[in-house]
């Protein structure tokens, strides 16, 4: 699984490439676009990262003008993060570029292949997300 993984972000890496971004940040935008306003610790959270490694992806899409951060409302040690403009006009050709990335890694596949395979990964993924009791 874990060379699947490399494999399709190796892939998707290069597609993003052609946009100015990577896989770590189509995450971010990814997130933002579902839940708009998110400080840093959620987004790190959301996307099971580290906040070093959030704050460098974060500090980079400002940086290209496609988030921009505002006070947080409640927590001033905090700050919300939100897509500008710019990025919400550029998510058609990102998403565009993951569709590919997804069609390229499942041809040969049939419909029915394709629905079986989501149907195990949700499975793999929710068994992996449950803490192992064997694990101390």
């Amino acid at each position: 699984m874990a060379l699947c993984g490399r494999a399709m972000a190796k892939d998707l890496n290069q597609r993003l490439a052609t946009l100015g971004l990577s896989v770590g940040q189509w995450g971010a935008l990814f997130s933002l676009s579902q839940n708009d306003g998110m400080t840093q610790t959620q987004l790190a959270d959301a996307l099971s990262v580290e906040q070093p490694s959030m704050a460098s992806t974060l500090k980079r899409l400002e940086a290209d003008g496609l988030i921009r951060r505002k006070p947080h409302p409640t927590d001033r040690r905090s700050s919300t993060i939100h897509l500008t403009a710019r990025a919400r006009k550029q998510l058609p050709s990102i998403v565009e570029q993951v569709h590919a990335t997804n069609s390229h890694a499942l041809k040969g596949l049939t419909r029915a292949e394709i629905g079986e395979f989501k149907r195990l990964l949700r499975v793999v993924i929710s068994n992996a997300s449950d803490p192992d009791p064997l694990l101390p």
